[in-house]
């Protein structure tokens, strides 16, 4: 027999391994097609001069001139996945849920000054039915009663509640009230009281007092605990 170069015994190699992919692709495929095309072995269909490697040959053509997925595209699909959300994630949604828990039902008493006058304070009262967290970062929508002066109103109100550390700080600038003007505010809540700045159009002052809570529970513990951290 005549010696083979280095050249032609690496084809000879490579055709090999080509030809034993081929067959360990196509044999599992035949055996399911077969159920489905029988006429692929079929003696009436193919001369009896077909050797088996021809018929596999022919199969393999038959099935990827059908489109027959190869075993990468066979493999089952898997159900996307969603990010699962970061420690720093969890922490920010379970202080901004503990917040809210903590504002629903809670009543803010306390006294506001208006710069330029030499008055003593006169009170105020914020009464909030209820808080929830909206999708929008950093924002609540509170159900509140406004009380101050000869102001006595009830409406719904989605404002900015911003955090200083662990102290949330109520944020609102140029925030527009339907029938009592555009309000500014720097409102800290702190060991159940809160005190701050105030803005109405063109009058402002301070503002403090102290945070009742509707009921007893947990929602002021768990704040002053958060406080802590």
């Amino acid at each position: 027999m005549p010696k083979l170069g280095i050249e032609e015994s690496a084809k000879s190699i490579v055709n090999c391994q080509a030809f034993s992919m081929l067959l360990n692709w196509v044999i599992p495929k035949v055996a399911a097609a077969t159920l489905e095309w029988p006429f692929l072995f079929s003696c009436e269909t193919l001369p009896m001069e077909f050797t088996i490697t021809s018929r596999l040959f022919i199969a393999a053509a038959f099935l990827l001139g059908c489109g027959i997925s190869t075993d990468a595209q066979d493999a089952p699909m898997k159900a996307p996945t969603t990010a699962e959300p970061t420690a720093k994630e969890t922490k920010e949604r379970s202080r901004e849920q503990k917040l809210a828990d903590y504002l629903s039902g809670a009543k803010f008493v306390g006294q506001f000054t208006i710069d330029g006058q030499d008055v003593a304070p006169k009170t105020e009262e914020y009464t909030l039915g209820s808080c929830e967290v909206l999708d929008q970062p950093n924002m609540y929508r509170l159900k509140a009663r406004i009380k101050y002066g000869d102001v006595d109103n009830e409406l719904p109100l989605d404002i900015k509640i911003l955090w200083s550390g662990n102290t949330p700080v109520i944020t609102l600038d140029g925030f527009w009230i339907p029938a009592m003007g555009t309000f500014g505010a720097r409102v800290m809540i702190h060991s159940n009281r809160y005190a701050g700045t105030w803005q109405h159009d063109e009058v402002g002052g301070h503002m403090f007092g102290k945070i009742i809570q509707a009921e007893a529970s947990n929602d002021a513990k768990e704040m002053q605990e958060m406080e802590t951290k």
